[in-house]
């Protein structure tokens, strides 16, 4: 929901992370786009399934919105409903920011459709189980394919995409690994002095 027909209009980032507009179901896979509880593994970046969708007694899905959505959250570790220990329930967020001097808000569920994540999206995120890693074709940022392998608990989970000798070369290529790799040595000499 919108203040103004402006607001909808507004960014992902001019609303901190909340989308315009959110289609959810059960059994969809998500994102949390928000910090909720850290200490407990709700955070931004963690994924989980939508177990079920909560809707005010009065309104009338799907035309209105859903009041609450119940998910199964993959490293959740507080309390939980029912005896399902992985599930919390997620509401609806309100977030500001003005243009030219107007208020705007948005008011969504912090979350979004997530069955899979670009690598710079897994950056922030703890171990996964699977990972199937595609690197492309060439080092898009300094240090993505370390990014892509590092986010899986064990060998077993990962599964890569064929790539070529050269593509794997390459890494070492870069102009900015080389600067990287001179200013640590430039480092480690100072520190020894």
């Amino acid at each position: 929901m919108h203040n103004t027909k402006r607001a909808e209009l507004g960014t992902v980032t001019e609303a901190e992370g909340l989308h315009p507009v959110l289609y959810l179901a059960k059994n969809a896979r998500i994102m949390l786009k928000s910090n909720l509880w850290t200490e407990k593994g709700l955070v931004n970046g963690a994924m989980g399934t939508i177990v079920d969708i909560v809707y005010e007694e009065d309104k009338n899905p799907p035309y209105e919105a859903p009041a609450i959505i119940i998910v199964r959250f993959d490293n959740y570790d507080g309390p939980y409903l029912d005896n399902d220990q992985k599930t919390f329930p997620i509401t609806v967020l309100t977030k500001s920011w003005n243009v030219s001097g107007e208020n705007m808000t948005r008011t969504q569920f912090p979350t979004v459709l997530c069955y899979a994540c670009s690598i710079h999206q897994s950056q922030s995120l703890t171990l996964l189980e699977k990972v199937v890693l595609n690197i492309g074709p060439r080092e898009m940022a300094t240090g993505i394919t370390h990014v892509g392998l590092s986010r899986v608990k064990s060998v077993t989970g990962l599964v890569l995409y064929p790539f070529t000798k050269n593509r794997l070369l390459s890494i070492n290529k870069r102009r900015s690994l080389e600067q990287i790799n001179q200013w640590v040595n430039n480092l480690s000499t100072m520190v020894l002095l």
